[in-house]
């Protein structure tokens, strides 16, 4: 029965996402475990670290250039239902003029490259830096009740960008000497510029958002099966006080979730530990209820199709 009802819980189990933790740029992490049960205790928390990287990895386990994760980045199509365009402006008729040449793949057969050869297209390149510190405060109360806050500080640096052609170099046209696309890039920061754009490196350091919880926790020891059972209880808020993306940087990146206000509604979380286990102290049990977050954009970019 007991087995039973661990594998339920397992199989219920949510991912707790009203904290500026997780983010897709870095790993995800760790807390430190604290006593929530002692009356009056005070605990403080700083941790630090940073990493530093010029590569990423696609969905096809492959390493590639900073900003290929999801693939090459198609320039071809980039004009396209962006609002606004003039036939008389120049740097629109590049743009319309290079979303109607054809479009073309090389042939990639007996090639085992990660980058194919893709007509108007940039591999991009860069170094992406990153250091954080993340403060915790917790103030135990009586009787099992507390109050926490949680805040992480970043510094976040995007530089050594390269721009790199991989349209194919043959004969057959389109080729990297297509006149639209020679011209696209001999006008590329002057396309950019006339949308308010710029692709220039990114240095920036701030707060993210302030995580503001209340909550009450219980620790139960008198039972046989299992050594003891961990009972805590959350409620509370993500304020979004940390630093918007910008979005006339096309390498910007929010230090903050992005999001307007998050509500952390009740989260329960026993955790249960067996005697006489195959695996000591490693059996957890948790159960966390759907976090509700409200987003809402600064600012709205005009949409292309990429």
């Amino acid at each position: 029965m007991i087995q039973t009802l661990m594998l339920f819980f397992l199989s219920i189990c949510t991912t707790l996402g009203a904290m500026d933790n997780a983010h897709f740029y870095r790993a995800t992490n760790l807390w430190q475990e604290t006593r929530l049960g002692i009356d009056l205790l005070t605990s403080v928390d700083a941790s630090i670290g940073g990493g530093s990287t010029h590569k990423s990895r696609n969905n096809n386990h492959h390493t590639v250039p900073l900003f290929d994760l999801f693939g090459p980045n198609n320039m071809h199509d980039l004009g396209i239902n962006v609002p606004g365009k003039s036939n008389t402006n120049p740097l629109d008729l590049i743009l319309c003029q290079l979303a109607n040449t054809q479009e073309r793949t090389a042939d990639m057969s007996g090639c085992h490259c990660s980058i194919p050869a893709i007509f108007a297209n940039f591999s991009i390149g860069g170094e992406f830096n990153i250091i954080e510190s993340n403060l915790s405060f917790i103030q135990n109360a009586v009787h099992g009740f507390f109050a926490e806050l949680f805040l992480p500080v970043r510094h976040i640096k995007i530089n050594d960008i390269c721009f790199k052609d991989i349209s194919p170099t043959d004969e057959e046209i389109p080729n990297n000497k297509t006149p639209m696309w020679v011209a696209f890039q001999n006008n590329f920061d002057a396309i950019l510029a006339r949308y308010d754009l710029s692709r220039c490196p990114i240095n920036e350091t701030g707060v993210g958002d302030l995580t503001i919880l209340i909550g009450w926790a219980h620790n139960y020891q008198d039972t046989e099966f299992l050594d003891f059972i961990d009972t805590t209880l959350k409620f509370g808020i993500l304020v979004p006080t940390g630093k918007k993306r910008n979005e006339d940087q096309i390498f910007s990146i929010p230090l903050d979730t992005m999001a307007m206000l998050a509500f952390l509604f009740p989260a329960i979380l026993p955790l249960a530990y067996m005697t006489g286990s195959p695996y000591p102290d490693t059996l957890m049990v948790s159960f966390l209820p759907t976090v509700t977050e409200i987003y809402a954009s600064k600012r709205h970019r005009a949409k292309t199709v990429l």
